[in-house]
């Protein structure tokens, strides 16, 4: 019997290649180069499959875990297991069934929905009643995502359309109800009314804000002046304990000159104009001053007008000339002809 020998092949082997021979016919080549490749990925792949192993385990106990019953969706048979995943209900089905049990409710008139349906005079007295039915603890939050339905005008009447079908009466009284609505709507004018009355409501509200905002304005304003006037005062009182001329401080200057009982400080001329204009005081700061040089200035232009169409004196003289034409002509004419005819006749 031959047994073969794997280190004589393997040693003749590498003898070969390194003295560039070929191999020997019962080795292979490509065998060699790729068996420190296949057995290293045989062991990640051993190493990943013992990976999803443990995350599987981890996450059937995590599953498990809380109540101690998988979370797991109805299965038909006795196993209960293998059942399909439930599928979330569509606009159209939650409409349906929304539709379906306020028209049960109508029929029935459970909770009161029927008489409370009948009372409702207008749209949102009707979507109020479908609100407080669908909130009911007995409904449990059922159908709170089709309340939102109502939400869409369109979507509400045809809601209410389904529903008030199931009963004559209410049936009668939502017809009641849009014909209360459409005549309150042409009598808005319609489509165009109510936009012009919204556009109206819009530039009102804008005003309303223009107002706020002015009247904060102003109320600003008065609180800085009052504050103002606050330091003017207390400047005053200083300048007053002091013995400073008044005048002299608000003014910059004083009509009694030298003769003045209080003091003239050379640092304290004019040193409240700014803060009495600022406050406005009156006859004082730089107000009276600039009041002052606008009349000066006035008069001063009234007399070279005067001077330029010419003499004042002139001006005067005909004045008297004119009155002196008027008295004449109020007496009459006295000539020496007359006195002469007088003597005449005497």
């Amino acid at each position: 019997m031959h047994y073969f020998n794997f280190s004589n092949s393997f040693s003749s082997a590498f003898s070969a290649r390194g003295s560039k021979k070929p191999f020997p016919s019962h080795v292979r080549p490509s065998a060699l180069r790729g068996a420190p490749r296949r057995l290293s990925t045989m062991a990640s792949d051993e190493k990943k499959a013992t990976k999803e192993k443990k995350e599987k385990k981890e996450k059937k106990e995590k599953g498990s875990s809380g109540d101690g019953k998988a979370k797991r969706s109805p299965g038909k048979g006795s196993g209960g297991g293998g059942g399909t995943p439930i599928q979330p209900v569509g606009k159209a089905k939650r409409k349906a069934n929304f539709v379906s049990w306020f028209s049960d409710a109508l029929k029935n008139d459970e909770g009161g929905a029927r008489s409370a349906f009948i009372k409702a005079r207008d749209y949102v007295a009707v979507a109020n009643v479908f609100r407080a039915r669908a909130r009911d603890p007995s409904v449990a939050g059922a159908h709170d995502e089709a309340l939102k339905l109502l939400d869409s005008k369109g979507h509400f009447m045809h809601i209410v359309d389904q529903c008030a079908s199931a009963h004559a009466e209410a049936a009668k009284s939502w017809e009641e109800v849009k014909r209360r609505q459409r005549a309150k709507f042409e009598k808005a004018g319609g489509a165009d009314g109510i936009a012009e009355k919204k556009r109206a409501a819009r530039e009102a509200k804008e005003q309303h804000k223009l107002m706020l905002a002015a009247r904060e304005e102003r109320e600003s304003r008065a609180k800085a002046l009052k504050t103002a006037r606050k330091e003017y005062k207390a400047q005053m009182n200083v300048f007053r304990m002091r013995g400073s001329c008044l005048d002299w401080c608000n003014l910059g200057k004083c009509s009694f000159g030298s003769e003045c009982q209080f003091k003239h400080d050379e640092e304290d001329k004019g040193s409240l104009v700014a803060l009495a204009a600022k406050v406005k005081a009156a006859n004082v700061g730089g107000r009276t001053g600039e009041k002052d040089e606008r009349r000066a200035t006035k008069i001063r232009e009234a007399r070279e007008a005067r001077e330029a169409a010419g003499d004042a004196g002139d001006a005067g003289d005909v004045g008297t000339g004119s009155r002196k034409k008027k008295t004449s002509s109020l007496l009459g004419d006295l000539s020496d002809d007359d006195d002469d005819d007088d003597d005449d006749d005497d």
